[in-house]
């Protein structure tokens, strides 16, 4: 987890075949967690509660704002974000701000059911269907919130007996998931090519 990560890297490699160009900020303060206790669900060997605090909502927020006007002001035409895990909420937030042009919200964490209001913005969401960070309620809420917005294109992929998280780690060993992962880098690269052009993605 971590701009330096692998399944960060594979990520950008992969929607850069929307020939789009491809940023990867730096949300966490230069701060990286291991990765193999992350690929194997061993959340309780992280310091999680300090990784948290430290990189909690309001710290980054305005950070990721300030990313997406310094694009927008450096002569971008077209903008867009991509979200997993931590950054589903950010790119959710991006979107009521009016701050992007199309967002891709990937098994989001931190999230509120008011970050799915208004959001304004083409989206698309890419939910595994076990995932205690966006359970069934919230995602119901979700969706009835996109259905509201009657101008507003969206699109809902659902991956069936997957879990949070599964769209970055790709796991080979996990039935379906790197199956999932390729399903979903397609969704996302199409999502690009309809509605960024040759913008960029953040």
């Amino acid at each position: 987890m971590g701009r330096h990560a692998r399944g960060s890297r594979r990520s950008a490699q992969r929607l850069a075949d929307a020939n789009v160009t491809v940023f990867i900020p730096d949300f966490f303060g230069g701060e990286e967690l291991e990765l193999a206790p992350v690929l194997e669900g061993r959340w309780h060997d992280l310091d999680m509660a300090g990784f948290s605090a430290r990189n909690a909502r309001p710290i980054r927020e305005p950070e990721i704002f300030a990313c997406a006007r310094t694009l927008r002001t450096a002569g971008y035409k077209s903008l867009g974000s991509i979200g997993f895990c931590f950054g589903g909420w950010a790119v959710l937030r991006l979107a009521q701000a009016r701050l992007v042009d199309a967002i891709v919200c990937a098994h989001p964490s931190w999230v509120t059911n008011e970050d799915f209001e208004g959001l304004g913005t083409p989206t698309l969401f890419l939910a595994p269907e076990i995932d205690a960070m966006f359970p069934d309620e919230m995602k119901g809420h979700a969706f009835g919130c996109l259905l509201k917005e009657k101008e507003t294109p969206f699109e809902w992929v659902h991956f069936p007996g997957l879990e949070h998280g599964c769209l970055t780690k790709g796991d080979q060993k996990a039935e379906g998931e790197r199956e999932a992962m390729v399903k979903a880098k397609a969704a996302a690269v199409r999502w690009w090519g309809e509605w960024l052009g040759n913008g960029p993605s953040i």
